[in-house]
């Protein structure tokens, strides 16, 4: 059974850059590999940026979502969108590598919303909750706060994620789950040399 055929995952840190997808009996069903990378943002004019000659780079987070097998099953990267950070964007892509959805930062003034976004930007799911705890609901605001899906701490390492039933793509709700976690990964632009 694929992971996003499941209704209740566990999601474990371990060493490195590893996340171990675990099923209801613990046994590994998945892992979820992140690293970074710098990307040079692009501004008006899908022109770079440049700082006293060198390019501007922006550290992104870049993610592999994989079965038990070891099969490719989605991935989802951190888009560099510029130095001033309004806004943070990550893309979700399925195992063809087609773009299937977005997760965006819209910041407030205290803090920031994370929102679910389809391939054509209309809004899907919101998070509510205390996401840096993994104690939060993802809800559909425009059907009267359906849940989507549940998100628990279980311990400093671990956290339970509950999927109800929906008609939103489960890679959507896995993939957002993910960001909501490693979202948290320090913002950092730097001024590069040669690529």
């Amino acid at each position: 059974m694929s992971i996003f055929e499941r209704s209740n995952l566990i999601f474990k840190h371990e060493q490195g850059n590893l996340i171990s997808i675990l099923g209801e009996d613990s046994k590994l069903i998945g892992t979820v590999y992140h690293g970074h990378s710098n990307k040079m943002p692009k501004v008006v004019g899908n022109l770079p940026l440049y700082d006293e000659g060198r390019p501007v780079l922006m550290r992104t987070t870049d993610i592999g979502i994989e079965g038990e097998n070891g099969e490719y099953l989605g991935g989802i990267n951190e888009i560099a969108t510029g130095t001033m950070r309004v806004i943070r964007r990550w893309q979700i892509y399925d195992q063809k590598d087609t773009i299937k959805g977005e997760v965006t930062e819209k910041p407030k003034f205290i803090g920031s919303d994370w929102v679910l976004n389809d391939v054509k930007y209309n809004l899907l799911a919101v998070a509510e909750g205390d996401r840096k705890k993994h104690n939060y609901e993802i809800v559909a605001p425009d059907k009267g706060k359906q849940c989507i899906a549940r998100c628990s701490s279980i311990d400093k390492d671990s956290y339970r994620v509950e999927v109800m039933t929906s008609n939103i793509d489960p890679l959507l709700v896995i993939s957002y789950v993910i960001v909501l976690d490693l979202a948290k990964t320090a913002y950092v632009v730097t001024r590069g040399g040669m690529f």
